[in-house]
C-alpha cells in the first residue's frame, strides 16, 4: 500500500488530515521528507503508546494527572520544549469509541485575539528549567494548560479563547491503521471522555516530528 505523507501533510498545513499507514510505513515517508522525531520527554523513546490511565496511574507532568479517563482540555503536544513539534501523528492499529477532538486556529480568522495570544505572558513548567513564552509566535500556536500558566490579563485572555470548544470537530477511530496527522503549532486536540469499553483496549501510537526548513 502507498502512502504520501507529502500530500498529506500539504493537506493538513493549518488543521489536520487523516489517512491510513502503519507505523513502519509512517517513519519510512518522514525520513524521506527530512523529518526529525522528536520525544515528548527525555525518559521517554519518540514512539510511544497512548492509553487511558486514571489519575493514580498517569505520569505526574501529564494531562492524565489531572483529568484521569475525563475529557482533556485541547493544547498542543510539546508545549513545554523550547521549540515544539511541528507535526503529531496519531495512528490506531484497531478501532476504538472513545473520538480526538480538534480545532483549527487559523492565522486570518479576525475572531482569534492574536494581540493577546502574541504578548500574553506564561510561565511554562518544564523540569527543572522553567521559562517565559507567549502563546503565539506569529502564526505558530504554543498551548498547554497542564504546563502554561498566564501571569496577565492577556495571556488570560489568550487562555480563555484557546481553551473553547465551540467550533470543534471529533475525529472518530473507525478503521484499522487509521492514522492522523495534526498540524501542531496551527491547531489544537485533546482526548474526549473514555467510553467504558475503550478504558483497557484504546491505544493510539503517537510520534512527534519537526519539519525540515523549507
Amino acid at each position: 500500500m502507498s502512502f504520501d505523507l507529502s500530500a498529506l501533510s500539504k493537506q493538513a498545513y493549518g488543521s489536520w488530515a487523516t489517512g491510513s499507514c502503519t507505523i513502519t510505513q509512517l517513519r519510512d515517508a518522514a525520513r524521506h521528507l527530512g523529518w526529525t522525531e522528536v520525544p515528548m520527554r527525555s525518559d521517554e523513546p519518540a514512539l510511544t503508546a497512548l492509553r487511558p490511565q486514571t489519575q493514580a496511574q498517569a505520569h505526574p507532568r501529564s494531562l492524565s494527572a489531572t483529568y484521569g479517563l475525563g475529557p482533556q482540555p485541547l493544547h498542543t503536544d510539546g508545549a513545554h520544549l523550547p521549540e515544539p513539534p511541528d507535526w503529531i501523528v496519531l495512528v490506531a492499529a484497531a478501532p476504538n469509541t472513545t473520538p480526538t477532538t480538534l480545532r483549527a486556529v487559523p492565522h486570518a480568522d479576525s475572531a482569534v485575539p492574536w494581540h493577546a495570544m502574541l504578548s500574553g505572558i506564561f510561565l511554562v513548567r518544564s523540569g527543572t528549567q522553567p521559562f517565559l513564552a507567549h502563546a503565539a509566535t506569529g502564526s505558530r500556536i504554543r498551548y498547554d494548560p497542564g504546563c502554561m500558566t498566564p501571569c496577565d490579563q492577556r495571556a488570560r485572555i489568550a487562555a480563555q479563547f484557546l481553551a473553547d470548544r465551540t467550533n470543534t470537530h471529533e475525529h472518530g477511530w473507525t478503521q484499522p491503521n487509521q492514522m492522523l496527522l495534526i498540524d501542531n503549532r496551527q491547531a489544537l486536540h485533546a482526548r474526549h471522555e473514555v467510553s467504558e469499553t475503550d478504558a483497557t483496549t484504546r491505544v493510539l501510537h503517537r510520534l512527534a516530528f519537526i519539519r525540515k526548513a523549507q
